[in-house]
């Protein structure tokens, strides 16, 4: 009996001892947010009710801070990080963006991209680089380290990807796995939650609804962006 309540104890003591994940939402702060989420903006809403949960650790960034909150030491303190985007997808810097799509392929960092995000320079780039593996992939073997990129337009996050196919992994290969699909009366679809893996990284999209709901604040949503984060944390770790 002295022997299973020592192990008992042990077991307990290392999951708490167990290190958190370490949780960094970035929220580019839209004041339309408040229609939905009164005095706090949508990143800081999510980011207080993920860290009420055992074994999240949880930051909050924006995108006017020094870095643009992405700063190196900040995404390597990071295992998972959350982002939201709308409007000023042109005010994102692209060497701060490029950190972020470098330890995503890495496995440094699992990425969550929420709402307009999928225009978001950092999930372009991802989807970029995702898109061109399956390509290269495609090939004869013998051809893959002769293979040379063709760039369609001169626009840095949209190279090799033309106007019309810039949302292809949502409507022709599609990802890895689709979570959540929207259909509408008329016919129109989306697919809402998808799953990729991009270099040795995972990639989750999740569009739960407009910022001027306070779609965050609802427990599914919660729990769906906590799953996904405890999924993405687990595989970093």
């Amino acid at each position: 009996m002295k022997c299973i309540v020592l192990l008992l104890c042990s077991l307990v003591s290392a999951v708490f001892a167990a290190e958190p994940i370490r949780v960094l939402v970035w929220d580019e702060q839209q004041p339309e947010q408040k229609q939905g989420y009164g005095e706090k903006f949508l990143g800081e809403t999510l980011a207080a009710q993920l860290a009420k949960l055992p074994g999240l650790s949880v930051k909050t960034a924006k995108l006017d801070e020094a870095d643009q909150g992405l700063s190196d030491a900040a995404l390597d303190a990071t295992d998972v990080l959350i982002f939201w985007c709308h409007r000023r997808v042109k005010d994102q810097d692209d060497a701060r963006m490029e950190a972020v799509v470098k330890r995503v392929m890495e496995g440094q960092i699992g990425f969550i991209g929420l709402h307009s995000t999928h225009w978001g320079k950092p999930f372009v780039r991802l989807m970029q680089e995702r898109t061109k593996a399956d390509a290269v992939k495609a090939l004869p073997a013998a051809e893959r380290a002769t293979a040379k990129w063709e760039f369609l337009n001169d626009a840095p996050y949209y190279k090799g990807v033309g106007r019309a196919a810039r949302v292809t992994p949502f409507v022709e290969k599609g990802p890895d796995e689709v979570v959540f699909e929207e259909k509408w009366d008329k016919g129109e679809h989306f697919r809402s939650g998808c799953v990729w893996q991009v270099g040795k990284g995972r990639v989750f999209y999740f569009r739960p609804g407009h910022e001027t709901y306070g779609i965050f604040q609802q427990a599914e949503t919660q729990r769906v962006v906590e799953n996904a984060v405890r999924w993405m944390g687990g595989a970093v770790k």
